[in-house]
């Protein structure tokens, strides 16, 4: 690993309650973070797991157990195939996130907390809660 490289990654997240959230670029997703690594665009989560856990399994994917694409903490980061990533979003109801009246009206309300860190509290994106604050 070159040094240089961890420093580049080790600058480009904030830390959130326990999540590591990525604030660098993103891949072409808006859900994930993206890194360049050795001159290739990476999602900054897969990075994460080589560099803290190791080689992710043929086949498998990487799922976020805090449920946050761009949380990049190895701790909240498990190898599963893409059926065990699938019955975690229906088990968890991350299909389609609706918030109530009352949530919508305290996401308006809320003046001084960052939309990072309102996404995290209500568990949706950020061009979720931007969306509602237009």
């Amino acid at each position: 690993m070159d040094i240089e490289q961890l420093h580049k990654f080790n600058e480009r997240f904030n830390i959130i309650g326990e999540c590591w959230i990525w604030i660098g670029a993103s891949n072409g997703s808006i859900r994930y973070g993206g890194f360049h690594y050795k001159g290739v665009l990476t999602r900054a989560h897969h990075f994460s797991y080589k560099l803290f856990i190791g080689e992710i399994p043929i086949g498998m994917e990487i799922m976020h157990t805090c449920d946050i694409g761009r949380c990049v903490n190895p701790n909240h980061l498990v190898a599963g195939t893409h059926a065990d990533n699938m019955r975690d979003m229906v088990v968890k109801n991350r299909q389609h996130k609706f918030l109530s009246d009352d949530d919508v009206r305290a996401i308006r309300a809320d003046k001084t907390t960052s939309s990072f860190s309102l996404g995290i509290r209500y568990r949706v994106t950020i061009q979720y809660i931007n969306r509602i604050l237009r």
